[in-house]
């Protein structure tokens, strides 16, 4: 049992080094390192970091950021099955969805982040943005007035705007 509770110590210890790297190279946009890192941190035994985020997540935003759509894809659907209640992981693979023009996807998946997170910013802004562009400019308009217009987020005044202008 010590061997065994050891052993388990041992790997729990190396993938929270690995998690601490993976954040620290997000945080400096450093997505080359970021992805090298993940790579050296995924396992079967510890995939969710300790705020359940996915591990497999950090990569599919290195991925994203370096436009790498299908590995991003591939990263924020494997994080979707790890954690499907993840609201970051719901925006950002929604987000893959809305660039590839699969606008009932993307709106069911920002729907659901919203759901679960009625205060996040982001993805009120994404699900006004999958409306504008759907050409349903009174729900892109509901839904950007959903956004605390106290937000630091660059997009929503030029969402607001653009979408204002269409009515």
């Amino acid at each position: 049992v010590l061997l065994c509770c050891s052993w388990y110590a041992k790997e729990l210890y190396k993938a929270e080094k690995h998690q601490y790297q993976i954040i620290k190279y997000r945080r400096s946009a450093d997505w080359e390192q970021c992805i090298i890192e993940t790579n050296s941190a995924r396992t079967d035994l510890f995939p969710l970091d300790h705020t359940a985020t996915p591990v497999v997540w950090y990569r599919g935003v290195a991925n994203f950021s370096l436009n790498n759509m299908d590995e991003a894809e591939d990263d924020f659907i494997q994080a979707y099955i790890q954690n499907p209640n993840h609201a970051h992981v719901l925006n950002n693979l929604a987000t893959v969805h809305e660039l590839r023009d699969e606008h009932s996807i993307a709106e069911k998946l920002y729907l659901k982040a919203v759901e679960l997170a009625p205060g996040f910013d982001e993805a009120l802004i994404n699900l006004a943005a999958v409306y504008y562009n759907q050409k349903q400019y009174p729900n892109a308009l509901l839904t950007i007035k959903r956004v605390n217009p106290k937000t630091e987020n660059p997009k929503f005044r030029k969402y607001l705007n653009s979408i204002s202008s269409k009515l």
